[in-house]
C-alpha cells in the first residue's frame, strides 16, 4: 500500500511539474524511484515503479504540432478512404470552413489550422482526427435546422481535437503495447508503429467510440466554443433533441455504437444550459443555412 500511494503522491507532483513545462518523463521516473527508495522500497522495486512513473507521465506530455498534424492526417486519409470522398460543391466545403474556423477561434487553440470537410454520404455522423481535422456528412448537414445547430456541432469535434481526446487513446494504447512513444515513432519514421496508432485512431473513431466522459466533455465545450463565437448556445442540445426524435426511424446506428445514449447528453446539456447559459441567446441563422443547403444539397 505504501509503495503504490507513493507512486501515485509522486505521479500527481510530477503532472503539476509537467503542466508548467518544468519536468520531463524522465525526471518524473527518477523522482518517483528516489522516492520508494527513501521509503524503504529495495532497490528493484524501486527501479520498477520509476519505469513505469515515466511511462505514464509520458503518456501526458505534449506531443509536437508536426506530429500531432502527421498521425492526425493519416488518419483523417485513412478515414476517408473507409467512409467516402469529400463532396464535390466547393461553396458548401467553403461554408463550413467558415462556421468551423469562426468556432475554433473561441477555442483553446485559437490560430491553430483547423480544416473541416464534408464527406458524400447520406448517414449521419461527424468525426475529428488529431491536427484539427474535421469532417461531417452530408447526411447530418441535411437534418439541421439552422447554423447555430453546425456550429454546436462542429465546436464538439474541436473539442475533442482540443481535448486531445483520440491522442490520449492512441497513446495509452501505446504504452500497453510496450511500443516507443508516439512522438518518437513519428519521428523515426517507424512505418509499423505508425500504422498501429492510425488503425486504433480510426478504430475508435467508427468502432469503439470515446470514453463516455470525453463525449460529455466535449459536448459541454462545444457548446461553450459556439456560444463564445455569438451562436445560440441551444443549438447543439436542438440537434440533439432531433437526432433523438428520429433515431428510432434508423434505429439509432453510429449513435448507439459509438456514443452515450442521446438522453443522457440531452439532460447534460439542459442542466449545464440553466446553470451558466441561462437567458443567453445567439444567432441562429436558419435563412442562410436552409439557403446553402438547398443550393449545395438540393434540400
Amino acid at each position: 500500500m505504501r509503495y503504490r500511494l507513493l507512486a501515485i503522491f509522486l505521479l500527481i507532483g510530477g503532472a503539476v511539474l509537467l503542466g508548467a513545462g518544468s519536468c520531463t518523463a524522465r525526471q518524473i521516473s527518477d523522482l518517483t524511484e528516489a522516492g520508494m527508495r527513501v521509503a524503504g522500497e529495495d532497490p528493484e522495486r524501486a527501479a520498477q515503479a520509476g519505469r513505469a512513473a515515466g511511462q505514464l507521465t509520458g503518456a501526458f506530455a505534449p506531443m509536437p504540432v508536426e506530429t500531432e498534424r502527421a498521425i492526425g492526417g493519416s488518419i483523417a486519409v485513412q478515414s476517408l478512404h473507409q467512409q467516402g470522398q469529400l463532396h464535390p460543391s466547393e461553396e458548401l466545403q467553403e461554408y463550413v470552413n467558415l462556421v468551423g474556423r469562426a468556432v475554433a477561434e473561441n477555442s483553446p487553440r485559437a490560430g491553430f489550422p483547423f480544416a473541416f470537410g464534408v464527406v458524400d454520404r447520406e448517414d449521419v455522423n461527424a468525426w475529428a482526427a488529431p491536427g484539427g481535422y474535421i469532417f461531417v456528412t452530408a447526411g447530418l448537414l441535411r437534418e439541421m435546422e439552422n447554423e447555430a445547430q453546425l456550429a454546436g456541432v462542429l465546436g464538439h469535434e474541436i473539442a475533442h481535437v482540443t481535448e486531445g481526446h483520440l491522442l490520449s487513446i492512441i497513446r495509452r494504447s501505446q504504452r500497453l503495447a510496450g511500443l516507443t512513444d508516439l512522438a518518437e515513432v513519428a519521428a523515426g519514421r517507424d512505418m509499423s508503429q505508425v500504422r498501429n496508432a492510425v488503425n486504433v485512431g480510426t478504430t475508435t473513431l467508427f468502432e469503439r467510440g470515446f470514453d463516455q466522459n470525453m463525449e460529455f466533455d466535449a459536448d459541454a465545450a462545444g457548446m461553450e466554443y459556439a456560444a463564445l463565437t455569438g451562436y445560440d448556445p441551444q443549438g447543439l442540445v436542438r440537434y440533439l433533441r432531433v437526432l433523438r426524435a428520429r433515431a428510432g426511424e434508423r434505429g439509432g446506428g453510429w449513435l448507439t455504437a459509438t456514443h452515450p445514449p442521446l438522453e443522457r447528453r440531452i439532460q447534460r446539456l439542459e442542466a449545464r444550459l440553466q446553470s451558466d447559459f441561462a437567458g443567453i441567446g445567439g444567432a441562429v441563422q436558419e435563412q442562410r443555412y436552409r439557403e446553402v443547403i438547398r443550393r449545395t444539397l438540393g434540400s
